[in-house]
């Protein structure tokens, strides 16, 4: 099974040359990536990475898994992560599907090979949400989550993440209640009401 320009050349993405050019069936650079995998792909690690001595970079290995899997971005990562733990959906907005980050790197361990990813530049791009810490922080306790807006029109709705089952969020949704500010505010609100003198 052939895999042109499904993987970025190694010669080109270290020293921007490559004895073949045109002709090289390896992708020099992003808008040279082709593949069903293309989206996932285009975040992928390549080059010096501290985990990884001396480089890192996506091979075939990784294209094979992620296709075999049907993992083509960030959306289905996210998904067959979920679907891969045992821990399952993280509690969020009801408009955002998320898991443990931890879980996440577990996946594209085990399930991808091995394959890094450069999350921050996925976020920055949109292509997921992330709240609760940074991924560089240590995860063990599972405060950390990666997502997506499953509509992604309320991505500026102001929902906001809140550890909630579904039952308690339909409540908040009652009282507009869909982020740290507005439960803060109703919460003050309730308390300024509760404490009028005769109340």
């Amino acid at each position: 099974m052939g895999y042109h320009k499904e993987v970025y050349c190694k010669d080109y993405m270290d020293t921007k040359r490559c004895q073949y050019g045109k002709n090289c069936n390896f992708a020099h650079g992003l808008k040279e990536l082709r593949g069903s995998a293309k989206d996932l792909i285009m975040y992928a690690e390549h080059g010096p990475y501290p985990e990884h001595s001396p480089k890192f970079y996506v091979s075939t290995a990784h294209i094979e898994a992620a296709i075999k899997n049907e993992v083509t971005d960030m959306r289905s990562l996210i998904d067959k992560t979920i679907a891969w733990s045992k821990f399952g959906r993280v509690a969020t907005a009801p408009c955002i599907t998320a898991v443990s980050f931890s879980d996440l790197k577990g996946y594209c361990k085990n399930v991808l090979k091995g394959l890094i990813l450069r999350w921050e530049e996925a976020i920055q791009n949109g292509a997921i949400v992330v709240s609760r810490g940074t991924l560089n922080t240590s995860d063990r306790a599972g405060h950390i989550w990666v997502g997506y807006y499953s509509d992604r029109a309320l991505k500026d709705s102001g929902l906001e993440y809140v550890d909630a089952d579904p039952e308690t969020w339909t409540r908040l949704m009652a009282v507009n209640a869909t982020s740290i500010y507005s439960i803060i505010d109703t919460v003050l609100l309730s308390s300024a009401s509760t404490n009028r003198p005769g109340v």
